[in-house]
């Protein structure tokens, strides 16, 4: 049974007029549920919307009547194969998204221009490449990129975040890291690239120089390096 109507737990809500309530958790989540229709078209909105660990394959854009007040949205653990574009377009509030342990192979324009998105975990897909500034205009919010465990082969393109501060980006089939990399996140603090495909220090180590040193925490266990740097 995929209805949730009778399942639903809400906080005590307030109004926001009409027949809207706003609340502050929404948790459909391991209900076996395989649509979010009834709680995206429903007349609870809410700041957080746990709706984990459920067999959703596919996913409406969100309402306008969401606009603002969803702040984190946990999708994990689904079955989602594909997004819609624009399908997080109406969440101008949205801070944290996760979209983690799915079979998304591929990412539309999903965020509207000036997000306020800073956590994104899109690890645990099966993503073979990953260009930020496609999501959406001007994502520069953003502090916390997840794409571990996908099939990328370059590093993810963030430029544009200057505000990143950590990037996991652990077991992929990434062998190099671009020049320019390190200049396009300039407060890059943790930098998570074990188990990938870098075979020299030199395709690794110049993409990060001109980061200004705000690197604390660098992990590249797990990599078939056969050379060093000469200095």
């Amino acid at each position: 049974n995929n209805s949730i109507n009778d399942n639903r737990n809400w906080n005590n809500g307030v109004s926001m007029g009409g027949d809207v309530t706003k609340t502050e958790n929404i948790d459909v989540s391991n209900r076996g549920i395989s649509s979010l229709d009834d709680v995206l078209l429903g007349n609870q909105v809410s700041r957080v919307l746990n709706a984990s660990s459920n067999s959703l394959l596919r996913l409406r854009p969100f309402p306008s009547t969401w606009t603002n007040s969803l702040q984190v949205l946990d999708l994990s653990e689904n079955r989602l194969v594909m997004l819609k574009v624009d399908t997080f377009k109406t969440l101008h509030s949205l801070k944290v998204l996760d979209l983690s342990n799915n079979s998304l192979s591929s990412l539309p324009h999903l965020f509207h221009s000036n997000s306020k998105l800073e956590v994104f975990n899109v690890s645990k897909n099966n993503l073979s490449v990953l260009n930020v500034e496609l999501l959406g205009n001007n994502i520069n919010n953003l502090i916390e990129l997840d794409v571990s465990e996908n099939s990328l082969t370059n590093v993810p393109n963030v430029m544009g975040c200057t505000k990143l501060q950590v990037l996991n980006m652990r077991m992929n089939l990434i062998s190099s890291i671009p020049l320019t990399f390190a200049s396009n996140v300039n407060n890059l603090r943790v930098l998570k690239a074990d188990v990938n495909a870098f075979n020299r220090l030199q395709d690794f180590i110049p993409g990060l120089r001109s980061n200004n040193g705000h690197l604390e925490d660098i992990d590249v266990r797990n990599n078939p390096f056969v050379a060093i740097v000469e200095e």
